[in-house]
């Protein structure tokens, strides 16, 4: 069951049976492998003819777009004929939390004008719920959204009257995704690569340091470093793009220069 939508059954898991073989009702080494969980339709999950005794049930496999619960979950077997219903959460059925990523959009203008524009986002998660929402770029021309479930969306600024002098840009499309990693050339292009982050850092040159939790950026590449009033600061790279630096990577960029 997705847990933002609970009307929403999930197909595509695999559960785990193991029988609790040393009965101490604890998952662990002794507990054996009985087999998979068969599929049936309406994201309902079921193994028929067990004998009487102990047994969790363990996630192997989320459904695409969620998050694994990594739990085994006991039950028994203890009346003849009756369907023992397991759940993750009491009432709820099988509960799986949506993956999600997050959308950085960067206002840019001739005049230097980056505050008050207005975007819209929309578009679909992997499960084809609907999303539409509004932003206004802050006084860095940004906007941070957060928490957005995994899937396909629109980026388009709003004609208004904060951008009626301006020619409006293209809609950009782009596909949010979680655990993947993006990087950016000097000419600002973008390319999603197959390795992690931590893969990366083995192979990268001396030049390449880690500017927050998800980026690495070529320093011979970075124009400066800007700081606002609140604390806040920003790689800004010679394309003219900018990347926020965390306060510990920045910490340890000023230890790397003797700063």
């Amino acid at each position: 069951v997705d847990k933002d939508y609970p009307e929403n059954t999930l197909a595509g898991a695999v559960f785990e049976l193991y029988a609790d073989s040393n009965g101490n009702g604890e998952f662990d080494h002794a507990d054996e492998l009985l087999g998979q969980l068969q599929e049936l339709t309406g994201g309902i999950y079921q193994m028929n003819d067990l004998l009487y005794g102990g047994y969790f049930v363990k996630e192997k496999t989320a459904p695409q777009g969620f998050y694994l619960d990594e739990n085994a979950y006991y039950f028994q077997i203890s009346e003849n004929g009756k369907t023992v219903i397991v759940e993750n959460e009491a009432g709820m059925g099988f509960i799986n939390n949506a993956q999600r990523g997050s959308i950085r959009i960067e206002k840019t203008s001739e005049d230097k004008v980056v505050k008050g524009f207005t975007f819209k986002v929309e578009g679909t998660d992997i499960t084809g719920q609907p999303y539409s929402k509004t932003f206004v770029t802050d006084e860095k021309g940004q906007i941070h959204i957060e928490g957005l479930r995994i899937g396909t969306y629109v980026i388009s600024e709003v004609s208004n009257d904060a951008n009626k002098k301006y020619e409006l840009p293209p809609d950009v499309t782009v596909t949010v995704l979680e655990g993947k990693t993006w990087a950016i050339d000097r000419r600002g292009d973008r390319y999603r690569l197959k390795q992690r982050l931590y893969e990366l850092e083995t192979q990268l040159p001396p030049s390449f340091i880690r500017i927050n939790k998800s980026t690495f950026a070529n320093e011979t590449r970075i124009k400066k470093f800007s700081a606002s009033f609140s604390g806040a600061v920003d790689a800004v790279f010679l394309c003219g793009y900018r990347e926020y630096v965390s306060r510990r990577c920045f910490a340890q960029i000023k230890r790397r220069y003797g700063l």
